[in-house]
């Protein structure tokens, strides 16, 4: 018996470590909104592209769910980071 929602789990740490680097690496080359969104839209294309390009995997919504709420906590820890930096 495995952890209920831990493939979530996996989702939410992913995409907030990747949107957290993205943030950190690009922030003064590329507005935040657009980093964000673009990771947002791979996040909803690799999602819909395991409904018709793979085998034994498939489309989840809430694996998006996971990938956005993560990517905003990624987003959060940066601004925290980068505040304390600042102050």
């Amino acid at each position: 018996m495995g952890v209920p929602f831990a493939d979530k789990l996996g989702h939410f740490g992913f995409y907030s470590i990747l949107s957290f680097l993205a943030l950190h690496g690009y922030r003064d080359r590329i507005p935040v909104v657009f980093i964000l969104t673009g990771i947002i839209a791979y996040s909803i294309c690799i999602e819909g592209l395991q409904r018709w390009l793979s085998v034994g995997r498939h489309f989840e919504f809430l694996d998006i769910l996971a990938n956005i709420i993560g990517s905003f906590a990624g987003y959060f820890v940066f601004l925290i980071l980068n505040h304390k930096k600042r102050s």
